[in-house]
């Protein structure tokens, strides 16, 4: 599966502007030299877990119902991810700290998650124990009997009927809609912050003098930068209906 994306500064001219096919990076960072010279650095704004989701979407309408079940579940395992560095900047209080302290902060972070990283069930007791600690109360999570599934079709090669996928998709979709709207409405300045860290990373290591830097968002089920009413807006039926006949995120060649 690829995306396409085109340069910035040939996008002005009808005559110049073409579309170019990328394998999808794990960084979400493009670098492209169009056939006129001009160079670019696109910063895809999507996180994973949003990238995931949607895959999950194309492979569903698509009828590759396993990898639609995969991505759902997997797009779970990224959010909690995602959300748990949000808690921990929170805790961590980033109002008013130096970029220097700010940088160091980080990389404990990464030192911690290092031990967690390659465990799904380490990674959710953190989130479910971050959450407690941030939110006062403990969070509602998939059912046993979505994680039976999950683990059914995953593990054991079951083949999911359609309906059976499409069911799946609604309460992933909900969960997702639902704790992305809290963190919103209560840690939206480190929900950016932890955003935009790979593209702060990237600047801060890479050469990019003389390039175009862009930022590049593409149609998505989730945005995390979108506001507050825009995520609640969202329906599952229109999403889907939109996948059907509208825009493609996505392309095969």
């Amino acid at each position: 599966m690829k995306i396409k994306l085109s340069c910035i500064e040939c996008n002005n001219d009808p005559d110049l502007k073409k579309e170019y096919s990328f394998e999808l990076r794990d960084d979400n960072t493009y670098s492209i030299k169009c056939d006129y010279g001009h160079e670019s650095i696109i910063f895809y704004k999507s996180h994973k877990f949003e990238l995931l989701f949607e895959m999950g979407i194309y492979a569903m309408l698509d009828g590759y119902y396993r990898e639609a079940v995969s991505n759902f579940a997997t797009s779970i395992e990224r959010f909690h991810e995602f959300s748990i560095e949000i808690f921990i900047q929170k805790l961590f209080n980033t109002k008013n700290t130096s970029p220097w302290l700010m940088q160091n902060k980080t990389s404990e972070y990464d030192k911690a998650w290092s031990k967690i990283s390659n465990s799904s069930e380490r990674q959710l007791g953190a989130y479910t124990m971050l959450y407690l600690s941030v939110y006062k109360f403990a969070p509602e999570l998939i059912t046993t009997k979505q994680v039976e599934f999950r683990n059914k079709v995953i593990h054991k090669g079951y083949f999911p009927t359609e309906k059976e996928t499409l069911d799946y998709a609604i309460v992933i979709f909900n969960y997702l809609q639902s704790k992305l709207l809290k963190l919103k409405e209560n840690m939206n300045e480190e929900l950016e912050y932890v955003y935009e860290r790979k593209m702060r990373e990237y600047i801060a290591k890479e050469n990019v003098e003389g390039k175009h830097l862009v930022n590049w968002a593409d149609i998505m089920t989730f945005r995390s930068l979108s506001p507050i009413d825009e995520v609640k807006s969202l329906v599952f039926n229109g999403i889907l209906e939109d996948r059907k006949y509208g825009y493609k995120s996505f392309v095969n060649k």
